[in-house]
């Protein structure tokens, strides 16, 4: 079950994608030089790309279920009222 109201929750996990999004960002900006030429020759993914790819990893696959019904939820709020 969920620990927090559910509007609660969905605010803070839309919280946490937008601060974790501009951190991905300002990694890509930071080390441009190293994604240009290093990653870039070594067929590697981009430091920003491989940031969002373990948020997915870490946090996103843990919750997905419930924050699938928060949304679910709120929908049949708004459509209701």
């Amino acid at each position: 079950m969920l620990l927090q109201p559910k509007e609660q929750y969905l605010q803070a996990f839309v919280k946490i994608w937008t601060d974790y999004n501009m951190y991905a960002k300002l990694l890509d900006k930071m080390f441009d030089y190293l994604n240009r030429y290093y990653l870039k020759n070594q067929s590697m993914k981009s430091l920003g790309q491989v940031a969002l790819v373990k948020l997915n990893e870490l946090f996103y696959e843990r919750i997905k279920n419930d924050l699938r019904e928060v949304i679910l939820d709120q929908i049949s709020k708004d459509r209701n009222s």
